[in-house]
């Protein structure tokens, strides 16, 4: 074997050799591309960390097809409804909205949602996260991010006021995920859920005035769900009731936001690779004119066009790599601080 083999061409150790002696511009060289490695590692992760974590935050959450407004009823209406050919489920609901005066005197709304059976909810599921999975008379569980929202913790009592001013008090034994709510400080109110018995407590009935339905196949056609809410209202109808308003429910509510969410991530992703890639050009044209006496002696040498090309492109290729590898895991640990600390 001979020793001659070990032995890079002039051309690759010049790179080399530029490399490590003029190492305070290589750190420079590559901060400038790593400054947009970071900028856009950052949006396009942000975005692939929302969409990723949405899905699965939908799936399997049972999300209502259609929710119809109707005169009060009870549990057995909602079970016959769910024998409808073509339904999956079908659950009763009824909300109220409360107010609730913070510790530092701020009232802000507090929607209550009485719900049937918290340990066998069929449709808009609810996932327990802390405290008790199931409330009981004259207890509340709050959406997870109500907490911070009206100043409270698990275990205190809040003093609800309904419209009619009767002013009630009601104990939070725990919180739980609702895929269908929104932060309240988007939409401006909270939301809490309780049994029947508490709405009764409250000085309200125990029936519900809202039916929530989800279809057994495919929940994403809304011409398929109308059909199954005709017959719905059909069979309300049968039973001396009105539909006052039904809504159509294809995707989630919080379904055009996230839309929009992604779509301002993905625009501010390809602005920053544009203004980056200024921004590298602009540094390697300095490069490069600094090297300009090299590449004339290059040339007198008897160096191609080629040759002389492949050694920037090289060069550049180090750069980048030194870049990416400042750049990419700020970048991570920035998108995943901005999606679970601020979003």
């Amino acid at each position: 074997m001979h020793l001659d083999w070990f032995i890079l061409p002039s051309r690759w150790q010049k790179v080399i050799v530029d490399i490590w002696r003029n190492r305070a511009r290589t750190l420079i060289v590559s901060l400038a591309i790593a400054v947009g490695v970071f900028a856009t590692g950052t949006v396009l992760n942000a975005r692939e960390i929302l969409v990723r974590e949405y899905g699965s935050d939908q799936d399997g959450a049972l999300i209502a097809s259609a929710v119809l407004h109707t005169l009060p009823f009870g549990d057995d209406l909602a079970d016959r409804i769910a024998e409808i050919p073509g339904m999956a489920a079908a659950e009763g609901r009824r909300d109220v909205r409360t107010r609730v005066t913070t510790v530092s005197g701020d009232r802000r709304d507090l929607v209550l949602v009485a719900v049937p059976d918290f340990g066998n909810i069929q449709v808009d599921l609810l996932t327990p996260l802390e405290g008790s999975s199931s409330p009981g008379k004259r207890q509340v569980l709050l959406e997870r991010q109500a907490l911070e929202y009206l100043g409270v913790a698990i275990g205190d009592t809040v003093l609800v006021v309904l419209d009619s001013g009767a002013e009630k008090m009601l104990e939070i034994a725990g919180t739980v995920h609702d895929p269908q709510q929104v932060s309240p400080r988007i939409s401006g109110q909270a939301s809490g859920y309780v049994t029947p018995e508490t709405m009764g407590a409250l000085g309200l009935d125990e029936l519900y005035n809202e039916l929530h339905i989800r279809v057994a196949e495919h929940p994403q056609d809304e011409a398929h769900i109308q059909t199954i809410v005709d017959r719905v209202e059909e069979h309300l109808e049968s039973t001396g009731r009105t539909v006052f308003a039904r809504s159509i429910i294809s995707e989630s509510i919080a379904g055009p936001f996230i839309e929009t969410v992604v779509l301002i991530l993905s625009s501010l992703g390809l602005i920053i690779l544009l203004l980056s890639s200024f921004l590298v050009v602009n540094a390697l044209t300095a490069l490069i004119t600094q090297q300009v006496p090299q590449i004339g002696v290059m040339k007198l040498i008897g160096a191609r066009r080629s040759q002389i090309i492949g050694l920037y492109m090289v060069t550049v290729l180090v750069y980048s790599l030194l870049a990416i590898a400042i750049g990419i895991p700020p970048a991570i640990l920035t998108a995943r601080f901005l999606m679970s600390g601020i979003v």
